[in-house]
């Protein structure tokens, strides 16, 4: 096999995968929308011409050995492209998420037949998928060896590829800038998708990024809720939700949390609730919609709030969102909270201690304005926990680490000092709940008032 041949070799591989690809946006659902449409039209080929690419290199160095050994590794390595496409869809069909190094390693791994367990007719029917895509890639090498197109043709398929490149992450560099719904909501469609996004770039250019939805998409799998909410009771309560990120529920003690636990005397105490994910996007995502963070892409392109914040909205609610960190990063502002108005996406400070702060104060003036004839959602998101930091005064749990140096870190490190830094962090933001749990009551909202206390992660 020359080199005129792999190339068509590669490129009939990757024929097969586009068209295997439409399984895909079959699941996701395809967008009739001008951008949508175009850019599933680059996608498919942009992204799979990267696996085309891996497939060509990887076959390339056995030309050495002689056309006979490039033919074989040819047929191997297009099987081995083949069959993770073959694997990848089944997974995705299932479960909405591609396979990873992750879920590699556990299947290999030593615990992997303990894991993945497997009847026997499985293993049968999957040796016969392997050797029937086999004989299709092994045919795909003998009709690439029969072709006899020159460089010219060569040269043409090549530049094709390369406009559907830089199509699929042209198109995805403005679709991110103007925040295309239908754009976004397809990155995820395809394995290992990370087209390029250029607004850093704008941004010190002096182009700052759309923070409204260019569009509403016209077309989308997503259906979402199932059914409507329908709610009966006619009293309608105050409801705040209150986050700790990164909160462990070992600090939940008298000694740390004084004020938090001596509230909590009276209340429900949910020692079973899971997060959705070992971090704050999948956290917070699976807590309002009840789903796994797999559909994170596909609400966050089509903008869907989650039905609680929809019914609160219909029914009159006014919302106070405050978070410490960006909402804008993870995209908040997208998903969780795309319906809200004048939506708040910052707080101000240098440090998470000034942050949660300045949210503390917005949130009092927000409680202190609203109309107490109408009920309130909250939402408080206070972020000291997650980097162990507090006021300068602050260190009530001692010895404390000055500064933590990850690198430094290792198995015989006295873990005291770093404790004593998340200690005192959490009992800051535990003077910070006593003075929301004082105001509540100072307004006569106590007792008309959900709180709902969590941890993210």
């Amino acid at each position: 096999m020359n080199l005129k041949n792999l190339f068509w070799f590669s490129l009939l591989c990757f024929c097969v995968w586009c068209a295997a690809a439409l399984i895909y946006f079959s699941v996701g659902g395809f967008y009739t929308d001008a951008p949508g449409l175009l850019f599933t039209v680059f996608s498919i080929p942009g992204q799979l011409a990267l696996f085309m690419l891996g497939l060509f290199i990887l076959a390339l160095p056995w030309r050495l050995i002689g056309p006979r050994a490039a033919f074989w590794a040819a047929v191997v390595w297009g099987t081995v492209f083949t069959l993770f496409f073959a694997l990848d869809i089944f997974v995705y069909t299932q479960y909405r998420f591609h396979i990873s190094m992750a879920m590699l390693e556990l299947f290999f791994g030593p615990a992997g037949r303990e894991i993945f367990v497997f009847p026997a007719s499985t293993y049968v029917l999957a040796g016969a998928g392997v050797l029937a895509l086999a004989g299709v890639v092994f045919g795909l090498a003998a009709l690439a060896r029969k072709v006899t197109w020159g460089k010219k043709a060569v040269c043409v398929a090549a530049a094709v590829l390369l406009v559907c490149e830089l199509g699929y992450n042209g198109v995805y560099a403005w679709g991110k800038f103007m925040q295309v719904p239908s754009v976004l909501a397809q990155v995820s469609y395809l394995p290992w998708a990370n087209p390029l996004s250029a607004n850093r770039r704008l941004r010190k250019m002096g182009f700052e990024p759309k923070t409204e939805p260019y569009s509403v998409p016209k077309a989308g799998a997503l259906n979402y809720p199932l059914a409507p909410l329908t709610c009966d009771n006619k009293n309608k309560p105050n409801i705040l939700i209150i986050l700790v990120d990164a909160w462990r529920a070992d600090s939940f003690t008298p000694e740390v949390m004084p004020h938090t636990y001596r509230h909590a005397q009276n209340a429900l105490y949910f020692s079973n609730h899971l997060a959705g994910g070992n971090a704050t996007e999948a956290g917070v995502f699976s807590l309002f919609y009840s789903l796994p963070h797999s559909y994170w892409d596909v609400f966050s392109g089509q903008r869907v709030p989650p039905v609680l914040i929809s019914r609160l909205q219909a029914d009159g609610y006014q919302l106070g969102i405050f978070a410490s960190s960006r909402l804008n990063s993870p995209e908040f502002n997208q998903n969780v909270f795309a319906s809200v108005p004048n939506l708040r996406l910052s707080s101000r400070g240098e440090t998470k201690v000034e942050r949660d702060l300045d949210m503390q104060k917005d949130f009092t003036a927000f409680i202190k304005g609203i109309n107490k004839k109408q009920p309130f959602f909250g939402f408080l998101f206070y972020d000291s926990a997650h980097g162990q930091e507090y006021p300068k005064d602050g260190a009530v749990f001692t010895p404390t680490a000055p500064t933590m140096n990850y690198l430094l870190l290792t198995k015989n490190t006295d873990p005291t000092p770093y404790m004593n830094n998340y200690k005192n962090s959490v009992y800051f933001i535990d003077g910070l709940l006593k003075l929301t749990f004082d105001l509540l009551k100072e307004e006569g909202l106590e007792k008309n008032t959900i709180v709902v206390l969590t941890g993210d992660h």
